[in-house]
């Protein structure tokens, strides 16, 4: 049996979660529209900015991805302070 929803798979450690269809809607031509998407489970992260591209994040990879964004940022405010190690 087919079903249809968002599969969404993180792009670090490729776990993935699927987000059912809640009903869908008929267009004319043939087509179909998903009216309504089961909303992802807390603390995935969709669409994540970082360089250059956009990543999926699990809630895992999404934790730890917060805490380097933090210590990256607190060591270069040291280093704009002078108060850095080196």
């Amino acid at each position: 049996m087919t079903e249809y929803g968002l599969l969404v798979t993180c792009d670090r450690c490729h776990a993935s979660t699927f987000s059912k269809a809640d009903g869908e809607v008929e267009l004319s031509g043939g087509w179909e529209a998903v009216r309504k998407i089961t909303p992802i489970p807390d603390g995935w992260s969709l669409s994540t900015k970082v360089g250059d591209r956009y990543v999926d994040l699990c809630s895992k990879c999404a934790k730890e991805f917060g805490k380097l964004c933090t210590n990256y940022m607190s060591e270069c405010f040291a280093f704009m302070r002078g108060d850095s190690k080196e």
